[in-house]
């Protein structure tokens, strides 16, 4: 009789259980929530999703738009918080055009 022994490993990085790679960044936008607008930064970018920094307070699921750069407004959810910082989920993947002009459009400092 054979035996299985499998390893289960809580040390695994955030970033290798994500499905797509993500940019980091600083890019200054804006976020719609239901009627009103709110500053937020940007700090990764994926085609699946993203973290933003953002001192309104958001709530785990909720939904809202997020504006980026010469791409327009799609759609995303809070999926995780942890203070100030979100990690959201896109709706549907975001183009890759999309991502490139964030990523030209991101403050280098």
């Amino acid at each position: 009789m054979q035996s299985l022994i499998a390893e289960f490993s809580a040390d695994v990085p955030m970033q290798d259980k994500r499905r797509a790679v993500r940019r980091k960044l600083r890019l200054d936008s804006k976020v719609s929530i239901a009627k009103s607008t709110t500053r937020v930064v940007v700090l990764d970018l994926s085609a699946r999703g993203m973290m933003i920094h953002t001192e309104t307070e958001l709530a785990v699921g909720e939904a809202f738009e997020v504006d980026l750069p010469l791409a327009g407004a799609f759609e995303a959810c809070v999926i995780w918080r942890r203070m100030t910082l979100y990690g959201c989920e896109f709706r549907s993947p975001i183009p890759g055009a999309a991502i490139s002009a964030a990523l030209l459009k991101a403050r280098h400092d």
